[in-house]
């Protein structure tokens, strides 16, 4: 497999304009460009016009509350290879799952054409090129038996039993990445709950029930799968809700992260790689244990440009989210509050992303009730960085961040191909929403990875300012974001792009506004 720079007019805003732009000259930083004026509402509702119909539906009301944790997720991915991002919503058992085919920022429902209808009790989702063919499969994770889609031209073939993913269980967030260093993407499920050991799972939260399940790690072998989560060091049994892989130590590794409920009996887990793929948990000397959380969410980047990823995590209501500065730094993270309107609900979905385009990176979270599901709803939030802080964003007359409902799942994508990031979010019990981003202030340019590449440091400088990402499969609650990682350059006209693979190997090239690299490793 070789590595590439494709340089194509793929799309009207990402073409590479001039040939110097691909090849690495390059361009002076003092020039200003004039960027887009954002919108104070920041966020609009654009789901009736988007064609996105997708009614999440819980199991039974006579479970009402058991099924008000259950979801649902959302993945955000290009199916089909045509450049833009397509929509996998999971469903619970009896109700459809649903697939939109994302036609030029109007969504098709494709769901019986692609071959994801019903499959199985579904509550989240992972995109990620289990096979390396260049096309994103997915993993469905259910309240039951999971499910892996190969996908074959845009339509998707179950082929669980054949590559041996044969676990059932309560599975929740899953996360993919080559944790073994042998060149194919393996694969992290979480799990919350053994609900045969409730005796009555329909009154009972999972998290209370008396028995929790292992996790389970999928290593990828030419294809085939087989679960080695206890011989890899994996062998805690947590109500765990969310995971990642990411080079935490920058060893050339990929580590793990599973953030877990009822924090006080189960804290969260950082599982150290030792460059083999087995894993030793370091949480507590690292300071991302989180004792007395219930850990909803994760992402991770540098909030403070200072070289070192930060990671966030969302919380039970009362509880701000926490932002843990420097996690890999001499001494490990220093953990700080969002401000306090951050613990006026349960928060699940987190972003660290850069929403207002100016080069560093915001924060948005999704908010909902839990069991008690008739007292209004909650507000999804938004925090912008001001030099590292986080500042609450009061939101405007007309924006979407004043409609009240039972969030869950988020993921960001740039459904309209205007170069900022939007975000879909799911409703539990409820409809499905598409928020544009119209707040952007500044210019951008924007880095596609193949997912093998997942575990890269990707770094944009401007001037002296460098906002740093990592390529990630996965994170996000029960669901995964578009693998475009889109970097916002305030007024500036260019900027000059690093991409750090695990392998130590290191690409380089300078990028105007508005151009796309596109690295590839398939061949």
């Amino acid at each position: 497999m070789v590595d590439r720079l494709l340089c194509s007019e793929v799309v009207t805003l990402f073409v590479c304009l001039a040939l110097s732009a691909c090849d690495g000259e390059a361009l002076d930083n003092s020039v200003t460009c004039a960027p887009p004026v954002g919108d104070d509402r920041w966020f609009v509702d654009r789901t009736d016009e988007s064609g996105i119909a997708f009614t999440h539906q819980r199991l039974s009301e006579a479970c009402v509350d058991t099924d008000s944790v259950d979801g649902p997720g959302v993945c955000a991915f290009d199916a089909d290879g045509d450049l833009d991002s397509d929509l996998f919503f999971p469903n619970r058992a009896g109700a459809d799952s649903a697939f939109y085919r994302n036609d030029d920022g109007t969504f098709v429902d494709v769901t019986a054409e692609v071959g994801l209808r019903r499959p199985g009790d579904a509550i989240g989702c992972l995109a990620f090129d289990y096979d390396g063919d260049g096309a994103l499969d997915l993993y469905v994770s259910s309240v039951g038996p999971d499910a892996l889609f190969h996908n074959e031209g845009g339509r998707f073939v179950d082929v669980t039993a054949e590559l041996g993913i044969a676990e059932s269980g309560y599975s929740t967030s899953a996360t993919a990445g080559d944790v073994d260093g042998d060149g194919d993407l393996d694969l992290f499920v979480a799990r919350l709950a053994d609900l045969s050991s409730c005796e009555d799972a329909c009154t009972v939260l999972p998290i209370n029930c008396p028995r929790m399940e292992t996790n389970l790690l999928f290593i990828n072998d030419r294809g085939r799968f087989s679960e080695q989560a206890e011989a890899r060091g994996l062998v805690e049994r947590d109500p765990s809700l969310v995971s990642l892989f990411f080079d935490l130590d920058r060893d050339g590794d990929l580590d793990l992260y599973v953030g877990n409920d009822k924090g006080y009996d189960h804290p969260d887990r950082m599982y150290l790689n030792d460059g083999s793929g087995h894993f030793v948990d370091d949480a507590a000397a690292l300071g991302l244990d989180a004792p007395g959380t219930d850990t909803m969410g994760v992402d991770v980047g540098d909030v403070d440009q200072d070289g070192h990823s930060d990671l966030i995590a969302t919380d039970y209501s009362g509880r701000p989210t926490r932002l843990f500065f420097g996690a890999q730094a001499p001494g490990g993270s220093l953990s700080e509050p969002l401000p306090e309107e951050s613990a006026a609900f349960v928060n699940w979905a987190v972003g660290l992303v850069d929403l207002d385009l100016d080069g560093d990176l915001d924060v948005f979270q999704t908010s909902g009730t839990v069991a008690d599901l008739d007292g209004g709803g909650s507000l999804n939030q938004l925090f912008l960085n001001d030099g590292g802080k986080l500042l609450f964003v009061e939101p405007a007359p007309g924006s979407a961040l004043n409609d009240r409902a039972i969030y869950r799942g988020a993921a960001f994508l740039d459904y309209d191909s205007d170069g900022d990031l939007d975000v879909v979010v799911t409703v539990n019990g409820g409809r499905a929403r598409l928020l544009e981003n119209v707040g952007a202030r500044g210019n951008h340019v924007s880095v596609s990875l193949d997912s093998l590449a997942a575990g890269s440091l990707v770094t944009a400088q401007v001037g002296t300012a460098r906002l740093t990402e990592h390529a990630l499969i996965g994170g996000g609650y029960l669901g995964s974001s578009d693998h475009r990682l889109i970097f916002g350059l305030g007024a500036a006209c260019s900027a000059e792009v690093t991409v750090k693979r695990l392998d130590g190997s290191v690409d380089r090239h300078t990028l105007r506004a508005s151009e796309e690299l596109r690295l590839g490793t398939d061949e």
